[in-house]
């Protein structure tokens, strides 16, 4: 394993076996895959009551809430890190095991489906620390998966999704001096029936996204996410009338009670587990966002 220096980025990559590039020097990652840096009791107990104070004050206005975890690239590819190990005090075990013995609410954790299909094709990229577009269409049909029967989701299959490959050079292999590339293989919807009607012009966090759907039977949807939660985008936006998304760890509840969703969803990728962010007291959607609610309710295709 050869720590890599970074003369461009806020982060160092770590190359390890076979090719594959792993992120390194940023949220502690390293630190907390190997327990160093974990979640103590009380941090386990506000995850606790926040996620079950989302998900009631969420089904009192009529909607159900989910939380979808997106592993470490790490977690799934640690095989290739072999001076790396996974340790079983890391914040995500942790807090699996204490929601499964102190919680009814469970975080949706595609790990063991993306451990098994790895088998037979990527699921994250080589060069770059996200999942591809297959890994991200596997934890987007787990979240399909978890919500109720009654809703009559339109669920992308993978007969509903085109190939094409390019050669790609992801974020880590940017970073060096001699970049490696891959063979990237993209998977599209068929012949989709949403559209993005609003996407505002900032990066990072406060991106917000409105995508519509021909299909107006379908339920609607507002999502919190990160950068991994970007590639189930295509995939989502098939499953709802209408789905908003915004690039934040918080949730923003004068936006969900604008909006009145049927679902709910926060996406969060593994290495952010850390002492839970405090919804009372998260700025506005306004604030946060640069973007005010009336405006943001005219983004529609009507």
């Amino acid at each position: 394993m050869v720590s890599l220096d970074v003369r461009q980025a806020n982060f160092s990559c770590l190359e390890g076996q076979d090719g594959w590039l792993f992120i390194n020097d940023i949220d502690s990652i390293m630190e907390k895959h190997q327990g160093e840096l974990t979640l103590s009791a009380s941090d386990l107990e506000r995850w606790r009551l926040i996620l079950e104070l989302r998900e009631a004050w969420i089904e009192k206005n009529g909607g159900h809430y989910r939380f979808a975890l997106s592993p470490n690239k790490v977690s799934i590819y640690g095989e290739h890190l072999p001076a790396v190990r996974a340790s079983s005090r890391r914040p995500w075990t942790l807090l699996s095991k204490f929601l499964s013995r102190n919680s009814s609410f469970q975080i949706i954790d595609p790990t063991a489906v993306l451990k098994r299909t790895k088998k037979s094709k990527d699921v994250y990229f080589k060069t770059d620390e996200h999942w591809n577009d297959y890994g991200a269409w596997l934890a987007y049909r787990q979240i399909m998966a978890s919500l109720p029967e009654e809703f009559q989701v339109r669920v992308v299959e993978e007969a509903d999704l085109a190939q094409r490959k390019r050669s790609f050079i992801g974020g880590l292999a940017a970073i060096l001096p001699d970049p490696p590339s891959e063979e990237l293989v993209r998977y599209d919807v068929v012949n989709p029936t949403s559209t993005m009607v609003f996407e505002n012009k900032m990066k990072g966090r406060g991106k917000v996204q409105v995508f519509e759907n021909a299909r107006r039977d379908l339920p609607r949807a507002v999502m919190f996410r990160d950068s991994f939660g970007s590639f189930m985008l295509p995939f989502l936006a098939e499953s709802f009338a209408r789905l908003v998304v915004v690039s934040s760890r918080g949730m923003m509840f004068d936006l969900v009670e604008l909006e009145m969703p049927d679902v709910v969803l926060t996406q969060m990728v593994e290495r952010y587990l850390e002492t839970p962010a405090q919804d009372v007291g998260w700025e506005s959607f306004s604030t946060y966002c640069g973007l005010s609610l009336e405006t943001l309710a005219e983004q529609t295709l009507a």
